[in-house]
């Protein structure tokens, strides 16, 4: 059972170091330089989760998520009339770990083992903004996995894969006030997962995990200010994501066993931009994230970055 839901939670993870435009970096606004590397960035974040998969096991995880990302432009220039692109890459890794329920020794939720898991990412972004502040961020990404799930009868693998990672994403602003605006948001995520074939003491064990395609409508509404160093750029963000629906499966010799996903959950959260100076910018975000429907989720996550061109 502990096994059934680990294409989930690589998943999980690369949501997680994927995050989004504003999540890595910060603000449209602030993509101002140009040439060859004029700005480097980074962020840490972490999240306590909880999230359970559909099927007969009906697979949860309950922990925790740590992690770092790092990346630079490449090149920036503005291109025509305002409109400006940005490409570069990053490198990201983030450890998970936490207990695993589930239909075993035939009792619902039952406490399973746990899974410790990892993964190492390297990204490659192209961003466009245009004279409005609207924008179009594209990330391809590809993750190395790691795994080390244990039962609590101390039956387990060790456990080796990758993912790849593709996102668009966009969003228009519109000025209500000479210091508010709201930005409506897009997104679509696409994420393949593929682990090695294994075994335990008992068993062989391999995985078949469908490609997974996730959505996300959302809106920001930020206000700047200004004193006599810092424009600050503070904002609430709603999101509505959803996951479309799929299927996993987990092969225990010749046994079969499926994992259902797909669930809409909805995002709110607040954050702040801090432009402290020419060259530097500080982000910070959090937000939560509870289930509408589907198999139950609820995350608390923070996420603090900052920004420094040359």
């Amino acid at each position: 059972m502990v096994y059934a839901g680990l294409s989930g939670l690589a998943r999980f993870i690369g949501l997680e170091i994927l995050g989004t435009f504003h999540e890595r970096q910060g603000e449209q606004s602030l993509l101002t330089k140009n040439g060859g590397f004029p700005i480097a960035w980074g962020r840490a974040f972490g999240s306590k989760t909880e999230f359970r998969r559909g099927g007969p096991l009906a697979p949860e995880f309950d922990g925790h998520l740590f992690g770092f990302q790092a990346g630079m432009d490449l090149g920036a220039a503005e291109t025509w009339q305002g409109h400006r692109d940005h490409f570069g890459l990053f490198v990201g890794h983030a450890e998970a770990d936490g207990d695993v329920r589930g239909f075993a020794i035939g009792q619902r939720r039952a406490a399973s083992g746990s899974v410790p898991m990892d993964a190492t990412s390297l990204g490659l972004y192209w961003t466009h903004v245009g004279p409005q502040g609207w924008y179009l961020d594209g990330v391809l990404m590809h993750s190395w996995l790691d795994g080390e799930p244990r039962s609590n009868r101390g039956v387990g693998l060790d456990l080796e894969g990758h993912a790849a990672t593709a996102s668009l994403e966009g969003g228009y602003l519109f000025w209500l006030t000479e210091k508010i605006s709201l930005e409506p948001q897009a997104q679509i995520i696409w994420q393949h997962v593929a682990f090695d074939p294994t075994q335990d003491r008992f068993s062989s064990v391999s995985f078949d995990a469908d490609d997974a395609w996730t959505g996300r409508l959302g809106a920001r509404l930020q206000g700047t200010f200004q004193d006599d160093s810092t424009t600050w750029r503070p904002y609430l963000k709603v999101n509505l994501w959803h996951g479309f629906d799929a299927t996993d499966w987990t092969r225990l010799a010749t046994v079969a066993l499926p994992a259902s996903f797909g669930a809409t959950s909805l995002e709110v959260g607040a954050g702040v931009v801090a432009t402290l100076s020419e060259n530097v910018s500080l982000f910070a975000v959090a937000d939560y994230t509870t289930s509408l429907n589907g198999p139950h989720r609820e995350t608390i996550e923070g996420n603090l970055g900052m920004r420094i061109t040359w």
